[in-house]
């Protein structure tokens, strides 16, 4: 009960500046899998930089926590994208979901499997990630 206040609370006070997404998500309504599709196409964009997902599905005043305990605003999150550099590769790929989807706000639940190589070093990080989603976009993460 107090999660679903504190995430109620938390929609409450967000003020936040829609959009249409290209996964066609409804301001209204939203289904796991167009989470996921969205989820997916961002996690996509960060070996090639590419900031115009980012900008897209991620809400203005977004509270979003990196892997290294920082608190980023959007600008910061945006800006901190960059291609990879010469002689990384990987990618990110999403399993073991659970989803609480009531009206326009969505909680996404996953553990963000990454497989990365450095110089030829295979790294295999797991995350463990909780995305809130206030109409399509995210709000927290």
């Amino acid at each position: 009960m107090k999660l679903i206040s504190s995430i109620l609370l938390l929609l409450i006070f967000s003020s936040l500046a829609m959009g249409q997404t290209t996964t066609q998500v409804s301001p209204d309504s939203v289904t796991e899998r167009e989470l996921l599709n969205i989820a997916q196409e961002l996690f996509d964009a960060i070996p090639l930089g590419n900031k115009a997902v980012w900008e897209k599905y991620v809400a203005d005043d977004i509270i979003y926590t990196d892997e290294n305990r920082r608190l980023l605003t959007k600008k910061q999150l945006v800006e901190s994208l960059a291609p990879f550099p010469k002689g990384y590769s990987g990618s990110i790929r999403i399993a073991n979901v659970q989803s609480r989807i009531t009206g326009g706000a969505a909680i996404l639940s996953y553990r963000a499997l990454e497989e990365e190589y450095v110089f030829g070093q295979k790294l295999t990080p797991i995350y463990l990630v909780t995305d809130t989603y206030l109409k399509g976009r995210i709000v927290a993460c």
